[in-house]
């Protein structure tokens, strides 16, 4: 019998907890602060309880141990958000196989997590290619069931934002990066973190809209 997926194991009568890989290249400016905007208001917005999201940051060629770059930690700050328990971790296929949803700041490290773990292609995601496909996402059919638990919602949206990018490709791929503001002057992280706050905004919205109201779902036939 082949082993039990971790998505489909039981905590305390719900489904595992949801968990969230965000990456970038050195997990010092641009994935620790969606790692902590994304921590930060999910739970809010899916209706998970305090147990039920993980969020954990990495980057492609990070030097572990490293605190979030000060000038990022600077936006963080300006977000309402600590940055001061950050430090940086490498990318490893261990981490990509755990997550439920794959957020790379840029393509090139969505590409880098599936070459890791070819598996999760379904699962990753650029942040501004799922704050798009959540957004044009409908109400019906967006979930598996209402009756289910937020968490198990939330991995049904997931599915659905992947099979939405099958059917609809980008018509302007190179539009879904977030530029690099590393060691680029304030401007550019200001920029940086103003396109991921706005993006993080949008994934809120819609999973307010499609996964933490579940009698408006029934009421949309889901």
């Amino acid at each position: 019998m082949p082993p039990v997926s971790r998505r489909e194991t039981e905590l305390d009568g719900a489904s595992a907890p949801f968990e969230v890989l965000v990456v970038c290249t050195g997990n010092l400016c641009r994935s620790p602060l969606a790692a902590l905007l994304l921590e930060a208001r999910l739970p809010g917005a899916a209706g998970l309880p305090g147990r039920g999201l993980r969020v954990a940051s990495a980057g492609t060629l990070a030097r572990p141990g490293a605190p979030m770059d000060p000038a990022a930690a600077v936006e963080a700050a300006r977000l309402g958000l600590d940055p001061s328990a950050h430090r940086a971790r490498r990318l490893s296929a261990q981490a990509v196989e755990r997550a439920d949803l794959v957020v790379g700041l840029a393509r090139e490290h969505r590409a880098a997590a599936v070459r890791l773990a070819p598996a999760a292609v379904r699962r990753a995601f650029t942040l501004l290619e799922l704050a798009d496909l959540l957004r044009g996402l409908p109400v019906e059919g967006a979930v598996a069931s209402a009756s289910e638990d937020p968490a198990t919602r939330l991995r049904s949206l997931v599915e659905a934002a992947a099979m939405r990018r099958s059917l609809a490709p980008l018509d302007d791929p190179h539009r879904i990066d977030v530029p690099d503001p590393y060691r680029r002057g304030a401007a550019a992280y200001g920029r940086s973190a103003r396109e991921i706050a706005s993006a993080i905004d949008g994934v809120e919205g819609a999973i307010r809209r499609l996964v933490a109201d579940p009698l408006a779902l029934r009421g949309h036939g889901a």
